[in-house]
C-alpha cells in the first residue's frame, strides 16, 4: 500500500475557530481546499469549475445524497467528474464531486484575508483514502492501494 503526504496550513477564522486548509490541482490549476470531516461529500464552487471549462451536469443519476449537510434543501445537484485532481502526489481520475456556489465562504475568507477557497475536501475522499490527520505535524497522509 503506498502513502502520501499532504501538508495542512491551520486558518484561524476567529477566537477559538479554525479551518484546516490544503493545496492541490485541477491539471495545472492550483485549488485551496478546506479539508472538512464533517462533510459527507468533496465539493467545488461551481463559479470556478466553470471556468476550468469541465462538463458540469445535473444529478440525474440520482445522487440526491451529495445534498446532505450542505446546508440547503431542495437545490438541483450538479455534479461534475474531475480527471486530472491530486493532491500530495496522489492522482485521482474521475473524482465525482459536487458543485455548489461557494461565494458565502469566499467573502467570508476576504474579509479575514485569506486566500479564496475553491472546495471542500469531505469525508468521501477522506475514508476512501484512509485519510490520518496528524495536527501536530500539520499534515494528512492519504493511503492508496494500487
Amino acid at each position: 500500500m503506498k502513502h502520501y503526504t499532504v501538508k495542512l496550513q491551520t486558518v484561524k477564522l476567529e477566537s477559538g475557530s479554525y479551518h484546516i486548509t490544503a493545496k492541490a490541482k485541477i491539471g495545472k490549476t492550483p485549488v485551496n481546499l478546506v479539508v472538512d470531516t464533517g462533510a459527507s461529500h468533496s465539493c467545488f464552487d461551481l463559479k470556478f469549475i466553470k471556468r476550468l471549462n469541465h462538463k458540469i451536469e445535473s444529478d440525474s443519476a440520482g445522487n440526491n445524497d451529495l445534498n446532505v449537510g450542505l446546508g440547503e434543501v431542495g437545490f438541483e445537484s450538479k455534479i461534475t467528474y474531475l480527471q486530472d485532481f491530486e493532491i500530495g502526489g496522489l492522482k485521482v481520475e474521475d473524482y465525482m464531486v459536487a458543485l455548489l456556489d461557494l461565494t458565502h465562504v469566499n467573502k467570508t475568507y476576504h474579509f479575514l484575508g485569506k486566500p479564496k477557497v475553491h472546495g471542500l475536501l469531505g469525508c468521501d475522499f477522506l475514508i476512501r483514502y484512509m485519510a490520518v490527520i496528524d495536527y501536530m505535524k500539520g499534515e494528512m497522509t492519504l493511503w492508496c492501494k494500487d
